[in-house]
C-alpha cells in the first residue's frame, strides 16, 4: 500500500482518512430545528421590516405632499387676509370722508356712557352687567370681537337713537 506522501506525489491528491459520522441524537437535533427557526424567524421579520419601511416611506411622502397644500392653503389665506386688511382700511377711509370725520386727540376724546336699557336695546346679544362703567359696545369694539360691518351697522343704529330720541325740533 502507498503511503501518503508518495500517492500525493504520483496522483496529485491525498489520501484522507474516512471520518465516521455521529449518529444524530436529540440534541442535534433541536440544535438544528432551532437554527432553522431562528433562520426563518429573522426571514420573516426582514420581509416585514422591508415592507415596513416602505409603508414609512409612502406614509412621509403624503405627509410631505399635505404639508406643501397646507404652506400653499396658508399663504393665500395670509394674502386674502392682507387683501381684506387693505379693503376695509381703504373703506373706512373712504366712510370717513364722506361722513367728514376726524382723528381725535386722545386728550379731548370723551368717552360715553351708555345705559344699559339702551345697549341691551340697540345690541341685544351682548349682555351687559350692572356695575360696569362702559358700554358693551365700547367694551367689545376695543376687544376686536365685532367685525367691522357690525361695527358700522351698531354706530348707525346709536345715532339714530339720538336722533329720534332729541325730537322732532331739532331736525
Amino acid at each position: 500500500m502507498l503511503d501518503e506522501r508518495e500517492a500525493e506525489f504520483r496522483f496529485g491528491y491525498t489520501l484522507q482518512k474516512r471520518i465516521k459520522p455521529k449518529p444524530l441524537g436529540f440534541r442535534r437535533v433541536v440544535a438544528a430545528v432551532v437554527l432553522w427557526l431562528m433562520l426563518i424567524a429573522l426571514g420573516s421579520l426582514h420581509v416585514y421590516l422591508r415592507f415596513l419601511v416602505q409603508d414609512f416611506h409612502l406614509e412621509r411622502q403624503l405627509l410631505l405632499k399635505r404639508q406643501e397644500e397646507l404652506l400653499k392653503r396658508s399663504m393665500q389665506l395670509e394674502s386674502e387676509l392682507a387683501t381684506l386688511k387693505r379693503q376695509v382700511t381703504e373703506e373706512r377711509e373712504r366712510i370717513c370722508e364722506q361722513l367728514e370725520l376726524v382723528e381725535v386727540d386722545q386728550s379731548r376724546r370723551v368717552e360715553a356712557v351708555l345705559p344699559p336699557q339702551l345697549v341691551a336695546k340697540y345690541l341685544p346679544d351682548r349682555p351687559v352687567g350692572s356695575g360696569e362703567s362702559r358700554s358693551a359696545f365700547v367694551s367689545t369694539a376695543q376687544a376686536g370681537q365685532l367685525e367691522v360691518p357690525q361695527l358700522f351697522q351698531a354706530i348707525v343704529t346709536v345715532l339714530e337713537a339720538n336722533r329720534a330720541q332729541a325730537g322732532p325740533a331739532n331736525r
